[in-house]
């Protein structure tokens, strides 16, 4: 198992190829570079494990910058 944040080249660079292309949470006014790379870190940590097995999930209650912009925003 990879230790998050270990070397994290990768998600830095997922991060600024994400804010060029005006992808979540980039696509929002504002600076979201801790948010995205949440999500590239996220992302890596599960790319290699076999979910069926060891199950994770990313929890949030920032709608607005991890859902689809006019998404489904269910009520808790």
């Amino acid at each position: 198992m990879r230790w998050i944040g270990a070397d994290i080249d990768s998600e830095h660079h997922a991060v600024v190829e994400r804010g060029l292309a005006k992808h979540a949470p980039f696509h929002r006014s504002r600076n979201s570079v801790a948010d995205a790379l949440l999500i590239e870190l996220y992302a890596t940590a599960i790319a290699n494990v076999d979910l069926a097995q060891q199950p994770y999930a990313f929890v949030t209650s920032n709608s607005e910058d991890f859902s689809l912009p006019n998404g489904d925003k269910r009520e808790k």
